[in-house]
């Protein structure tokens, strides 16, 4: 039991994938963990989405005593700074679940550190963790601020509209912070990442994650055809056809390879893998970094074959 529980130690802002079978097929997604580190227990926030399978299946048909498939913690946008630098965080909707975890461990392990936190929803009502971080902010008065921002709602006290250009700017200059996390969906990070470099933060001061994927509807410059893929997977090569059209992962798992995944939208990191030979035209790429795509590495959710032939290794990243 030792060795397994320390399979699932975790930083803060990581997250894991969950799976089920639900109407006969294995559905699998990934859900960030709220609960601190130092917690003794990992748990997930699972706001219900319409037309979303693992949500409604999560907040209506799950119940105690029912197994799920739990995959290892995994994740880079995660909060390890344990001094007294200031952190800042935007976060909008669902995009909180990762920074309770942070918000948590940076205000009991951070010593004197602050932490300010702007959160975008359409109503207090449909706030995620709204009486929690009431609690939080009771609890460290001095040293946790929030804004909230409602597109739908006016309140005292919190702002109207969306985390936009104005509002970042007009919370670095009232506040400022050593880092800054920003959560939500694409279009938010990237206003909010922009925004900030252009008050002048280091990209190497910013953290982000996205929680919704972007548009990857296939190019019409992506050719037809057939690729011949070859895989390295726990230290076994295997042979797959591949249609250009078609992404890598979606194959290898028609095929019943088991290949590492979680979102399929190019946001968790989790189906990784090298280009050892030949080339592919990847999509959506909201995790990897300019030089780990130099270094060869790609998100095979993403990644359709542009060369006859192609090689690619999951076990050497």
């Amino acid at each position: 039991m030792g060795s397994l529980k320390s399979q699932y130690d975790f930083k803060a802002g990581q997250y894991v994938s969950l799976e089920a079978v639900i109407d006969g097929a294995d559905v699998r997604r990934s859900y960030s963990i709220c609960s601190p580190p130092e917690s003794e227990t990992l748990s997930v926030g699972i706001k219900e989405v319409k037309g979303g399978k693992f949500s409604l299946y999560a907040n209506r048909v799950l119940k105690v005593g029912d197994f799920l498939k739990v995959g290892t913690p995994e994740g880079r946008y995660t909060y390890e700074r344990f001094d007294k630098g200031s952190i800042m965080i935007f976060a909008s909707g669902s995009g909180i679940t990762p920074n309770m975890s942070i918000i948590k461990t940076a205000l009991k392990n951070g010593g004197s550190s602050k932490v300010h936190l702007v959160y975008g929803n359409r109503t207090p009502k449909e706030t995620m963790f709204l009486s929690e971080l009431k609690e939080l902010k009771r609890t460290y008065s001095e040293r946790f601020g929030i804004t909230y921002v409602f597109s739908r709602y006016n309140e005292d006290g919190a702002l109207f509209g969306r985390i936009d250009r104005g509002v970042v700017k007009k919370m670095t200059r009232q506040f400022g912070a050593d880092e800054f996390y920003i959560c939500g969906p694409k279009e938010m990070n990237d206003i909010v990442s922009h925004t900030l470099e252009g008050e002048g933060v280091s990209p190497s001061s910013i953290y982000f994650e996205s929680f919704q994927s972007a548009n990857t509807d296939i190019p019409k410059e992506i050719k037809t055809g057939d690729s011949l893929v070859q895989v390295t997977l726990n230290d076994k090569i295997l042979s797959v056809k591949v249609p250009r059209k078609k992404n890598i992962l979606e194959i290898l798992l028609k095929e019943k390879i088991d290949a590492p995944y979680s979102c399929q939208g190019g946001v968790c990191a989790s189906c990784i893998a090298k280009v050892k030979e030949g080339e592919v035209t990847m999509l959506n790429n909201q995790v990897l970094t300019d030089e780990e795509i130099a270094d060869g590495m790609i998100l095979t959710c993403q990644s359709y074959p542009k060369t006859p032939l192609l090689k690619i290794d999951y076990d050497d990243v």
